[in-house]
């Protein structure tokens, strides 16, 4: 039986350039545990503000990036 316990979250904070200029900006990654299989499923990402999510969505390495530091949480 899967049974999602609770809703976690994690809040990461980017640097990034847009046309040589520095900016910063603020992604939500959402995350379900599943007791039942004792692990986190991916549930989705809310962006900050219009600039980070068209950056994100410019540059999809960036989420391959904080995968790989997450250690395949979010495509596990």
């Amino acid at each position: 039986m899967n049974i999602i316990l609770s809703k976690l979250s994690k809040l990461i904070f980017l640097k990034y350039n847009e046309k040589g200029e520095p900016k910063t900006g603020i992604i939500k990654i959402k995350f379900n545990y599943n007791t039942g299989a004792d692990r986190l499923d991916y549930s989705g990402i809310d962006y900050g503000d219009n600039n980070i999510q068209a950056f994100v969505e410019r540059n999809p390495y960036v989420l391959n990036k904080i995968d790989f530091q997450m250690n395949g949480q979010l495509t596990h």
